[in-house]
């Protein structure tokens, strides 16, 4: 997984203008070349797009309240065992496209690039989660806790991963 160790990976933008060039080739079903892309700015730009611009967010609408419900800040095991119990409620095409992103996110969490899961955690999990009731009040009270949510699949993907 080449860039990796970009520092800021997924925390810092690439290149606009070379990011919305890439987004409007794959929309046109262009073939796009990755490893031609020398700034990983890029494309993890594009990958967070990606996961923002899904007409349904990757964890779902229908589970939101499920997976808010199921963590536990005061008891990580506790936590764990009920999110891993939300997961296997995924659409399968969801569980096989989490089981890459955690993939991902936990080797650019080991990474030397600055980057710790709670770092990436705070970059990805606005994209990920998304309630059918979006109002400023109800992010602000549940992006920790979806913060901690995405964290808590980085740090324990190795058990996460065995449920995807």
């Amino acid at each position: 997984m080449q860039g990796l160790n970009a520092e800021g990976l997924f925390r810092l933008s690439g290149n606009r203008e070379r990011v919305e060039h890439l987004q409007k080739m794959y929309d046109l079903g262009e073939p796009v070349d990755l490893e031609a892309e020398k700034d990983p700015h890029v494309i993890s730009s594009l990958l967070k797009g990606y996961f923002r611009e899904l007409p349904e967010p990757l964890l779902t609408t229908d589970l939101y309240s499920e997976f808010i419900n199921a963590y536990d800040k005061d008891d990580r095991q506790k936590s764990t065992k009920q999110l891993v119990e939300v997961l296997k409620k995924l659409p399968q095409p969801n569980k096989i496209l989490l089981k890459f992103l955690i993939t991902l996110l936990a080797s650019a969490a080991r990474a030397n690039n600055l980057m710790t899961s709670a770092n990436l955690a705070i970059c990805f999990a606005p994209n990920l989660f998304r309630s059918d009731m979006e109002s400023p009040d109800l992010i602000l009270t549940h992006s920790p806790i979806y913060n901690s949510i995405v964290r808590l699949f980085i740090d324990e993907a190795d058990v996460i991963l065995l449920v995807l």
